[in-house]
């Protein structure tokens, strides 16, 4: 979780919590891309629908017309795959898996931030300044502020409006590219309000 002094912070990262997660466990070094996706749907005809939430105009909405093929926004074969819900992602890694023969699956929540801590007890893996982000993750920053009529942005530029190509900034400790921004990722947990009653052990 994060602590209820730092900013931006949401209740539902409150109560921040030990987590003790005693098992190995791999991630994927990149998000899944655009190419990935393709080559998914191309194996097996699955339709992902053709609506998702997308920003235009100075808002979010969920519009048809908009999905993994056509996000309302330029992407190439090696950026992250977006305007997927759940079971997409569900879908992806159940044919992943009978594709390799390995066991692929959505990360626990506690896995994710895990992963993307990589060591770091500082707010962001990179440190504490959210004005550094620019070097490390395709994040809100004076370009992509322009879309919105309100908000705020990190004070530098990472040259990005949109999605950016997997990889193109720094990785962390442990070698992932991208786990803070570019895209949301999905996770096997539910939604819940606070971390009340969240598990301890990474489940």
């Amino acid at each position: 979780g994060s602590a209820v002094t730092e900013s931006p912070h949401q209740v539902s990262e409150s109560p921040r919590h030990r987590v003790r997660i005693g098992y190995s466990f791999a991630v994927s070094k990149y998000l899944i891309t655009v190419g990935e996706f393709a080559q998914f749907v191309a194996d097996t005809h699955y339709d992902s629908g053709n609506r998702c939430y997308t920003f235009q105009d100075g808002r979010l909405d969920n519009r048809d017309g908009r999905n993994w093929r056509n996000a309302g926004f330029d992407q190439t074969s090696t950026h992250p795959a977006v305007c997927l819900n759940y079971n997409d992602a569900k879908a992806y890694a159940a044919w992943l898996s009978k594709k390799t023969g390995h066991v692929y699956r959505l990360l626990s929540e506690a896995e994710y931030e895990y992963a993307n801590r990589a060591g770091s007890t500082s707010a962001y893996w990179w440190g504490d300044d959210p004005a550094a982000a620019c070097a490390y993750a395709n994040a809100m920053d004076q370009d992509a502020i322009t879309l919105k009529s309100s908000g705020t942005a990190n004070t530098c530029h990472d040259g990005y409006v949109f999605t950016s190509p997997v990889g193109s900034f720094k990785p962390n400790g442990f070698g992932l590219y991208d786990t803070t921004g570019d895209a949301w990722s999905w996770l096997s947990d539910c939604w819940n309000e606070t971390f009340n009653g969240a598990p301890s052990d990474g489940s």
